[in-house]
């Protein structure tokens, strides 16, 4: 289909430029990532000539590669092994029952510690709308690093809602002491 598009022609220039003179207008008109993403597809499909029903699949940004622990990995156990030894120090110091997930379903900066060696990095950017155009996500640089990593924080409802809420003792008395655990533990 990307074959196509390249020989596709929009008022005299290939489609690709016509694609980046139109990402360089909605950037003018403040349209956000995921905006521009949406219309970069809904344009593609205006201009494509075959009008029959489909699926398009994609990344729509923000998009961050997940990233995750993995037991069999020596770095990664040793991290695991520290964040259940400190999950046991919250119950036992704090009564604090911390629930670990392997698996964060959000964005999150963790995405910036690695991307899994296994991982297509040209097939990961080529299904990423506007990826190099309208949006940017260092993934050979990413795909460099290796850094076992947790989303671990404070408690509290609502984040990044107007209507947010912190547990304040929790998070200025236990977390931090928390922190130093997980940080003992790993340089034992």
């Amino acid at each position: 289909m990307k074959n196509y598009f390249c020989r596709l022609k929009v008022r005299n220039k290939n489609f690709e430029s016509y694609m980046k003179e139109k990402v360089e207008l909605w950037k003018k008109e403040n349209k956000d990532n995921q905006t521009i993403a949406i219309n970069i597809v809904k344009e593609t499909y205006e201009k494509y000539d075959d009008k029959k029903t489909m699926i398009i699949v994609s990344f729509i940004p923000p998009y961050y590669p997940h990233k995750y622990l993995r037991e069999e990995d020596a770095k990664d156990k040793k991290f695991i092994n520290s964040i259940d030894k400190t999950i046991e120090y919250a119950h036992e110091k704090f009564n604090e029952k911390i629930i670990k997930e392997d698996f964060f379903m959000g964005i999150s900066d963790l995405s910036y510690t690695g991307i899994e060696n296994n991982k297509n990095i040209s097939g990961l950017s080529s299904n990423i709308v506007g990826y190099g155009i309208s949006y940017d996500l260092p993934l050979e640089a990413l795909s460099k690093l290796s850094i076992p990593a947790i989303v671990f924080g404070g408690e509290g409802k609502d984040f990044h809602k107007y209507s947010e809420r912190l547990n304040v003792p929790y998070t200025l008395n236990v977390v931090p002491e928390l922190y130093e655990h997980i940080i003992y533990s790993l340089l034992q």
